[in-house]
């Protein structure tokens, strides 16, 4: 379940639509065409209070999700500023070189008679 899920649950409960004046069959509905955008008209039972509780709530939602991932994101930032005072400086281990194998050394026959894999000297007749 997302955070906006999460949060959206707790402000907004099939009770709050119900006290408003959706009928009971119609919560789900509801909350299915107000999460995804649909027009909320055309649910039964729907008025301008019933509508105008179910935004309320959904933005009451977002604001209080994004609340909490604007705060789980400055809790990893510090985080992570701090770590990169704690580590060491790696400037004097930084050279020119690369240490990696380019290719394997049974692969060299096959490059050297202008194929470039191994599957292409099979095709060609090479091995």
């Amino acid at each position: 379940m997302s955070v906006l899920q999460a949060t959206f649950k707790a402000h907004c409960s099939s009770a709050c639509l119900i006290s408003a004046g959706l009928p009971a069959n119609s919560v789900i509905r509801f909350l299915a065409d107000l999460t995804s955008g649909k027009s909320l008209e055309n649910v039964p039972g729907v008025t301008a209070s019933v509508m105008a509780a179910g935004i309320s709530a959904y933005q009451s939602a977002n604001l209080g999700a994004s609340r909490k991932i604007f705060l789980t994101s400055i809790a990893f930032t510090r985080i992570s500023v701090v770590t990169t005072f704690l580590l060491s400086n790696v400037d004097a281990s930084m050279t020119d070189e690369v240490l990696t194998k380019v290719h394997r050394k049974k692969d060299e026959r096959f490059l050297s008679d202008g194929t470039k894999t191994p599957g292409e000297a099979k095709a060609r007749g090479c091995t």
